[in-house]
């Protein structure tokens, strides 16, 4: 485990050395076209219609196109001509570097230069049936004698009629270049992005390593759903240098990569207010969702992502720096790397999406996943605390129930069944064993069917009934079975009522389940008690406090649930007792 830690934490620091690192990152804002420039970026076209089926040959007259922005350029649902005019330097020819012409767009492209058609990507055509999707990055070597010093014709034909959905900016670039800067496309970070995927596989060798011996819980669920969303948005980011993607394929990259983007959202949402704020988790997951699918409104699938994971980070910080106020552990520094999420993406823009975004999900997963670390291991000592405290108490009240009273009761009881009706004496003898049985041995499991748990509480009251000739029996007809319950619970709630009610005239116990706000409930009540016995009339200051048994029935819950299972007990208006029990979330 220690290994695959290290391994993940130089992971991590060589994904930020890769950040830190000069990279060949031309993008269409950053160079200019002075004379010297290394990149050449097209920034104004002229645009002309096309007007036969097939594009065969570039206009020469620039008299009937339209100047405009090269990314404004929208061949979807038709064919274009965009053309140009780009002057390469003397210094372009003196550093004699091969040099290349970039297409990066939503469509299939021919590229022609001084009138000489160089290459092609996919068929252009103005005809939907006769045109073959080309790729994304469309790049085309310029031999020497093409790569002279001065003006140069450049003219791209353009369509594109088979995106699975409309896209704002199909046009991304159009540049000239040294091959080297251009060869992968432009936008790509590939060193960052690769280093910390490496580092998001490790953290999910890591997690798996230390969930297996530590018993994780739920929303260890809800950060390998995080991990594996984050995996997918980067490997889709990778995908493109690794096969060549026609512009179909990139639109349904951008698809997957949205898609990863939100499940990865909802994925931190979740995990952190159900570390935090776990009331909060509805009402948030909520309102994510909602900004989700109002982002679809958002121009572009970049502005999307972006959007999506901004809704995300926001939320979660609201809740870490709440949780931070209330000096909850690791809620500091999980709040700290959201805030520098934040603050990056707005800082870098649509950079971050290709480059800062991963490193920095690979810094909060490390951060979530030692979190998820010391919390299940103060679970797994709280657990190995409650067991101890169980046993003890189990011990006490074994004690408690074999007093010689209870024997001597249970042994007269059974002598008049002997001689009076022997089948009944054999059926007592049998549940005796049964009970005994379960008290030497108890259900080391934290939870069991509450059907089991039930047949327990009838066997008790059949005891009582054979002993005492009082019927006592146990109404559960509103409880689902199938329930898991801790074991013993409500046997232990059983027994104090039997102790402390001696009704005389027997006693019919009812168990109840409700939900609120998504938590299940067990109420345990008792009837009024004769008022002719000694049965409790209602509250004194002893009442105020648990006996072993309810002490007992706390540990049970403590131990299957942790904190989050509550206890409530006190006398009904209509006279009796009640005994309400929360479920918690186990804590398995």
């Amino acid at each position: 485990m220690r290994s695959l830690l290290a391994c993940l934490l130089a992971s991590l620091f060589a994904s930020v050395a890769a950040i830190a690192a000069p990279q060949p990152d031309p993008r269409p804002a950053a160079p200019s076209n002075a004379p010297g420039s290394v990149v050449m970026i097209v920034r104004h076209v002229q645009v002309c219609r096309a007007s036969s089926v097939g594009v065969t040959a570039a206009p020469v007259d620039f008299s009937m196109c339209t100047r405009m922005p090269t990314e404004r350029v929208n061949p979807q649902g038709t064919a274009l001509w965009m053309l140009a005019d780009v002057t390469l330097p003397a210094s372009m020819a003196e550093q004699r570097e091969p040099m290349a012409v970039l297409v990066q767009s939503m469509a299939s492209s021919a590229i022609y230069w001084d009138g000489v058609p160089i290459g092609s990507s996919g068929i252009v055509s103005i005809d939907p049936r006769r045109e073959v999707p080309g790729q994304f990055v469309h790049v085309v070597p310029l031999r020497t004698e093409e790569a002279r010093a001065g003006v140069h014709r450049l003219a791209i034909a353009l369509s594109s009629h088979h995106g699975p959905v409309r896209v704002d900016s199909p046009m991304h670039v159009v540049v000239v270049a040294p091959l080297d800067v251009v060869r992968d496309g432009i936008g790509a970070a590939p060193a960052a992005t690769l280093v910390a995927l490496g580092a998001l596989l490790l953290a999910a060798a890591y997690f798996a390593t230390v969930a297996g011996r530590v018993n994780p819980r739920r929303d260890a669920l809800l950060l390998a759903v995080m991990i594996t969303c984050a995996l997918v948005q980067s490997g889709a980011e990778l995908l493109r240098l690794v096969v060549p993607l026609t512009y179909v394929a990139q639109i349904w990259r951008l698809i997957v990569i949205l898609l990863a983007a939100i499940g990865l959202g909802a994925a931190l949402v979740a995990y952190v207010t159900r570390r935090f704020a776990p009331t909060w988790q509805r009402r948030l997951l909520a309102s994510y969702g909602i900004a989700a699918g109002l982002t679809w409104f958002v121009p572009g699938f970049d502005l999307r992502t972006f959007v999506v994971l901004g809704v995300a980070v926001a939320l979660a910080l609201g809740v870490a720096v709440r949780a931070a106020w209330q000096r909850h552990s690791g809620a500091r520094s999980i709040a700290a790397v959201l805030v520098l999420l934040l603050a990056v993406g707005g800082i870098e823009g649509s950079a971050f999406l290709d480059r800062d975004l991963f490193v920095g999900i690979t810094i909060l997963t490390l951060l979530l996943l030692l979190d998820q670390v010391a919390t299940l291991q103060r679970a797994q000592r709280a657990a190995v605390t409650a067991q101890r405290t169980i046993e003890r108490l189990e011990l006490e009240l074994l004690r408690r129930r074999l007093t010689p009273h209870w024997l001597l009761n249970m042994l007269n009881a059974l002598t008049a069944w002997i001689e009076e009706e022997p089948r009944t004496a054999v059926r007592m003898v049998g549940m005796l064993g049964e009970e005994f049985h379960r008290l030497a041995q108890p259900i080391d499991a934290p939870l069991i069917p509450l059907e089991e748990e039930l047949a327990a509480c009838a066997r008790l009251l059949e005891l009582m009934s054979l002993r005492t000739g009082r019927p006592f029996t146990i109404d559960a007809s509103d409880v689902s079975p199938a329930l898991d319950v801790p074991p013993a619970v409500l046997h232990t709630l059983v027994e104090n009522a039997l102790t402390h009610g001696r009704y005389r005239h027997g006693a019919t116990f009812r168990i109840r389940e409700v939900q609120d706000a998504g938590v299940t409930v067990l109420t345990f009540e008792t009837p009024q008690g004769d008022p002719a016995s000694d049965a409790l009339p209602g509250p004194t200051p002893a009442d105020a406090t648990d006996g072993f048994g309810l002490t007992y029935v706390r540990a049970r819950l403590r131990a299957a649930y942790g904190d989050s299972a509550t206890l409530r007990h006190g006398p009904r208006d209509e006279g009796g007792w009640r005994t309400t029990i929360w479920l918690g979330v186990t804590s398995a």
